[in-house]
């Protein structure tokens, strides 16, 4: 049982945008919370991949692509940024979900839970559409050389697996890893 999925979020909604019944395109700006090893993590992840529409791909130059400038939001917050499209009939619960999903099948691939304490989506214009908030959780540790290759295979061929799976015994499996690593803090 995941200790972080049973805290409640509190959602902020830009009514008067989703009311227009379009869809947005933007980023959900996950803010994780900033233990020794999540901003390994999250400059490990900037570096190596771009995540848009629920897929990830590595990217090809990727010391050219790099900028530590993406790692943080505007207030300085360590965030991971997920690229994708924010249909207004998904909003609340089931969107949050759908994002925290995502972080954890980036998780079990990295072998570090990615503490998400605050979700946004942001228009491509930076209007902050969408907004859900919960008090934080954290674990701190290093990732060393050998786990940042291990991860990287992991990447590569187990996050499209994790992140697309309907096989309830992977899915119970995988809430109980990401729970003892949450104890591990």
């Amino acid at each position: 049982m995941d200790s972080i999925s049973y805290r409640k979020w509190d959602i902020w909604m830009n009514i008067a945008l989703l009311q227009q019944k379009k869809e947005y395109s933007g980023y959900f700006e996950c803010v994780i919370t900033p233990t020794l090893m999540a901003q390994q993590t999250v400059e490990f992840l900037e570096e190596n991949y771009n995540l848009k529409n629920g897929e990830i791909h590595e990217k090809i130059n990727s010391f050219t692509d790099y900028s530590p400038q993406f790692l943080y939001n505007e207030r300085g917050e360590l965030c991971i940024k997920l690229y994708n499209s924010l249909n207004p009939n998904e909003i609340g619960e089931f969107l949050i979900k759908k994002v925290l999903k995502q972080l954890n099948a980036i998780s079990l691939c990295m072998d570090f839970t990615l503490n998400c304490n605050r979700i946004s989506f942001k228009s491509l214009n930076h209007t902050t559409i969408f907004y859900a908030m919960r008090k934080p959780l954290g674990r701190g540790m290093s990732f060393e050389v050998e786990e940042r290759i291990a991860a990287k295979e992991k990447m590569k061929i187990d996050y499209s697996i994790l992140l697309n799976t309907r096989n309830e015994r992977i899915l119970l499996v995988a809430k109980h890893y990401l729970t003892g690593i949450n104890l591990m803090d």
